[in-house]
C-alpha cells in the first residue's frame, strides 16, 4: 500500500494539468477507500501462512506431484471423475430452451426482465434477467439466492447486503437471478 501510495504522490508531483486538485482530491478519496478496504484483503494474523490440513490440488490420489502442464490436465480429469462418481454424472444440457419475458422496468442503469424457464426437464421457475443499458459485451452472472427478488434488491427488509445481482448489473454485469420464490413462501426448502 505504502508503494502504490509513494507512486501516485511521485506521479503527481511530476505531472501539472489543469484541474490537478481535483484529481489530488479524487486520488485521496481512492487512497482513504483502499487504506479503510486493504484489512480485508489479508487473513488476520492468527491465520497467516496456516493453510489447514488439505489436501494440495496439485497431488494425485496416488499421491505423486503435478510437475508440468500435462500433469495437470491429467489431475484435473481424475478430479472430475471423482466428483462425478461422488455426486453422479452432470446431466444433459437442456436443448430448445426458451426464456419467456413476463415483464420489464427500467431501473439505475439496467433493464430488469422477470423472466420464466425450464430449470430441469419437467419444471419450470422464474426469475430476473438484469441487462445494463450499456452496449457491447458484458461479463455475465448466475446469482442463485432463496428467493430470486433479494439478490436484485427487492426482497424483505430485514435481509440486507444480499442484493448481489443488483450490485453486479450495476457495475455493468447482465446477472440471472434465481430462486425458488414459491418454495421459501411455503417454507418447503
Amino acid at each position: 500500500m505504502k508503494i502504490i501510495l509513494f507512486a501516485v504522490c511521485f506521479f503527481l508531483s511530476l505531472t501539472n494539468l489543469k484541474g490537478q486538485d481535483s484529481a489530488v482530491s479524487d486520488l485521496n478519496a481512492s487512497a482513504a477507500i483502499w487504506t479503510q478496504i486493504s484489512p480485508y484483503f489479508s487473513p488476520p494474523d492468527v491465520y497467516k501462512g496456516e493453510y489447514g490440513t488439505y489436501r494440495s490440488p496439485l497431488k494425485f490420489y496416488d499421491g505423486h506431484l503435478v510437475k508440468s502442464p500435462e500433469d495437470w490436465t491429467k489431475r484435473r480429469k481424475e478430479i472430475l471423475t471423482r466428483w462425478n462418481k461422488l455426486m453422479g454424472e452432470w446431466p444433459p444440457l437442456l436443448k430448445d430452451q426458451e426464456m419467456k419475458m413476463l415483464d420489464s422496468i427500467h431501473r439505475e442503469g439496467f433493464t430488469q426482465y422477470r423472466v420464466e424457464f425450464y430449470w430441469t426437464p419437467h419444471e419450470k421457475t422464474q426469475g430476473y434477467l438484469l441487462i445494463p443499458d450499456n452496449k457491447g459485451k458484458n461479463p455475465a452472472v448466475i446469482t442463485v439466492y432463496y428467493e430470486p427478488e433479494t439478490a436484485i434488491g427487492l426482497g424483505k427488509p430485514d435481509h440486507p447486503n444480499r442484493d448481489f445481482a443488483y450490485q453486479l448489473a450495476k457495475r455493468g454485469f447482465v446477472t440471472l437471478s434465481i430462486g425458488t420464490t414459491k418454495a421459501t413462501e411455503d417454507s418447503v426448502y
